[in-house]
């Protein structure tokens, strides 16, 4: 297990920005973590949508996967909307469970 405090990624409910969470990012990266809040893709506010759930959920896992291939330890927070977007962006990944000492598949 890493002694360096995880990175966190927060991905947001529709129709928030990065900005709605500064509060909660600022704490965080006193304490200490690494804060990634992307902008996600549909969230451009674009009339029509020129983004979606696919966009988001691409979006998510590239941020995701290099995070983790840089050696971070990840903890994911996924607010409303965002839930499925993590859900997607992370379904099918190997994790280990440093809580349960097991992998997760």
């Amino acid at each position: 297990m890493s002694s360096k405090a995880p990175a966190i990624l927060i991905i947001g409910g529709g129709w928030h920005t990065p900005q709605s969470y500064s509060a909660l990012t600022k704490q965080l990266e006193l304490a200490g973590y690494d804060v990634h809040v992307p902008n996600l893709p549909s969230m451009n506010g674009s009339r029509p949508p020129n983004a979606d759930l696919a966009n988001d959920t691409d979006h998510v896992r590239s941020i995701a996967e290099g995070l983790v291939n840089e050696g971070s330890d990840l903890v994911v927070f996924m607010h409303s909307y965002g839930g499925q977007v993590g859900t997607n962006a992370l379904h099918g990944a190997s994790v280990r469970c440093t809580s349960c000492m097991r992998n997760i598949h």
